[in-house]
């Protein structure tokens, strides 16, 4: 059993019909307008596409397909072990 709707189900829908979630087909919920990235993307920019859009994972596309995925938390980790690196000695 598919459930479908025109125009798609609001968040309050949603919360007052948990049990249909299951069944609700993903173009339902799924965002249209897709943010992207490439694998030469620096780490600076993604970090503000993410911040921008309100994403916590970018698609990281090249050569025509999907090449990986980038996740918010990671971009974060490595920008701090990159600024960390930057200090001079004795900083903390």
């Amino acid at each position: 059993n598919v459930v479908t709707s025109d125009p798609p189900p609001t968040w309050e829908w949603v919360r007052q019909n948990p049990q249909a979630l299951p069944d609700l087909p993903l173009e339902c919920i799924m965002s249209l307008r897709v943010v992207t990235v490439t694998a030469g993307t620096s780490l600076a920019e993604t970090a503000e596409l993410m911040l921008r859009n309100h994403c916590d994972s970018l698609p990281v596309e090249g050569d025509g397909r999907l090449q990986g995925i980038v996740r918010l938390a990671d971009v974060l980790l490595h920008l701090q072990n990159a600024a960390e690196l930057d200090k001079p000695a004795g900083d903390s």
